[in-house]
């Protein structure tokens, strides 16, 4: 398990490097020019991971030999998540035939570097020499086959949610929750986790990307052409732009406004989580009210901040009610856009936030898309141990980072 763990710290950090190459990761230029791999996901809120996992090598798409389309509705198959598994980890060839049930499938070499790794067992225990390779792969399953593959072993006290009591697979589902990769099937509560529904290629796209690390890749803007060059066209359009957010959103337009961006100017969020900025009579708006007086707001730009200690009593509600307080202070049909917190390698190097609330902010900048509240905002990161001063807030090099991936999303 412990070679299995490598290979996929291993694989996150290669698709990490790439960043730096200019060539993944939400609001790098080569990605706005080059990763719109599948026509079908468009608007998905799953379609930033879907394609962070087709540029990792993860998924090649549903309809080969084209795959240009990836299926986000349909549901994974077993026979599909042993590929997916294979690939993400790089797991070695085997000799052995472990299941009588495959012989002759497409999935049947994956189904058994998958075996022979421990990371399936079967599916008809306890003689286990059936795999069942077109069989749907339930939440619960599938917490179970992460769970084996990534070795997590903290369930976070357990009993995270309401609906798996009694379910085989219920310690797992706490592991998965506690590790960050999942956050619950009901939000904004996520009080129940779903453990017999079953899973949505998109939805595995998120597990996926969330286990490996990988950041949401955001798909191309729309392009104009001056004579024979093509150049992104900035998402809000063009003029000043507003923000809200917390110390980290500071030190983002700060890295922005360092690399020459125009379109932003430095003021103070202090530590703004989006709890306090809900309120329309709270110092935070005071103090944005006159950061911006007298500027010609064209769009806003809203990081979803909150910290591990007020993950519990922050709802949504929080979110709308903050970016209803947003809006007012725009002019009307001025586009706001939502982002989560920045992306942290490991998952849990950032204290403040702890391992799960990054995602959990990025999925309310998710819901917000998705109802037609806001748009989505550029996922910023990874930050890592090095690329911050204290595993939270970026340094000289994360500002490098997040600043260029606000310049591309926002332009200059």
């Amino acid at each position: 398990m412990r070679t299995h763990l490598v290979r996929a710290t291993l694989a996150a950090i290669a698709v990490s490097s790439l960043v730096l190459a200019g060539l993944t990761l939400a609001g790098t230029t080569a990605v706005a020019e080059t990763v719109n791999v599948f026509t079908d996901d468009d608007g998905n809120i799953h379609e930033g991971n879907i394609q962070a996992i087709a540029v990792a090598g993860i998924t090649k798409g549903c309809n080969p030999p084209t795959n240009d389309r990836y299926c986000p509705s349909e549901t994974v198959t077993r026979g599909q998540i042993a590929a997916f598994l294979v690939r993400a980890l790089d797991l070695p060839t085997t000799g052995t035939d472990y299941f009588s049930d495959d012989d002759g499938t497409l999935f049947e070499a994956d189904i058994n570097r998958l075996a022979e790794a421990g990371i399936t067992r079967g599916c008809n225990p306890p003689t286990n020499t059936l795999y069942c390779p077109d069989s749907s792969v339930t939440r619960g399953q599938m917490a179970a086959l992460l769970v084996r593959a990534f070795g997590y072993s903290d369930d976070g006290g357990g009993d995270l949610f309401t609906d798996d009591d009694g379910s085989v697979f219920a310690g797992d589902i706490d592991k998965l929750a506690t590790a960050g990769v999942t956050t619950g099937c009901n939000p904004p509560d996520n009080t129940r986790y779903c453990p017999n529904a079953t899973v949505k290629r998109d939805q595995m796209a998120s597990f996926l990307a969330r286990a490996l690390n990988l950041a949401p890749i955001l798909p191309p803007t729309t392009t104009t052409s001056t004579s024979s060059t093509t150049t992104a066209t900035a998402p809000p359009g063009s003029g000043f732009v507003a923000y809200i957010g917390c110390s980290q959103t500071k030190l983002a337009v700060l890295g922005y406004e360092n690399l020459g961006g125009t379109r932003f100017e430095v003021y103070e969020t202090g530590g703004g989580q989006i709890n306090l900025w809900s309120r329309d009579d709270g110092g935070y708006w005071a103090a944005f009210d006159a950061a911006v007086a007298g500027k010609t707001l064209t769009a806003g730009w809203m990081e979803i901040c909150i910290t591990a200690s007020n993950e519990t009593t922050t709802t949504y509600q929080d979110v709308e009610d903050a970016l209803a307080v947003f809006r007012s202070k725009l002019p009307e049909g001025a586009p706001i856009y939502a982002s989560g917190l920045e992306i942290y390698q490991p998952v849990d190097s950032c204290g403040i936030a702890g391992p799960t609330v990054p995602a959990l902010t990025r999925q309310y900048a998710d819901q917000l898309a998705a109802s037609g509240l806001a748009a989505r905002g550029p996922d910023l990161g990874p930050l890592t141990p090095e690329s911050t001063t204290d595993g939270c807030h970026p340094n000289a090099a994360g500002m490098e980072l997040v600043g260029g991936q606000l310049l591309t999303f926002f332009g200059s």
